[in-house]
């Protein structure tokens, strides 16, 4: 009886913690993009802009080197950039 009412005990101070932390709350916020919207992140390196009703794209400043992602409803690509307009897809894969 005792071990019973000391995990009881502790389950309900263990549930308490969690919700009063935010345990289980939401992590981040949710932005709900019109075409051609742009989500930029603080650090103004990275940001994503609605190319259509159904297609995103994210990356950095387009600079040789850099990395950017294209995600569409059907396929997703990593791409590197090597220079002008041209570049080499790193991953690509159908969805």
């Amino acid at each position: 009886m005792r071990t019973t009412i000391a995990v009881a005990i502790t389950a309900v101070v263990c549930f308490t913690v969690g919700a009063a932390s935010g345990l289980g709350g939401t992590v981040g916020k949710t932005y709900v993009l019109k075409v051609k919207d742009i989500a930029s992140f603080p650090s103004d390196n990275f940001h994503c802009q609605a190319v259509d009703a159904h297609e995103v794209a994210c990356g950095g400043p387009v600079k040789k080197g850099s990395i950017q992602v294209y995600y569409a409803p059907h396929q997703l690509a990593v791409v590197q950039f090597l220079g002008g307009n041209k570049g080499k897809i790193l991953y690509q894969a159908d969805r």
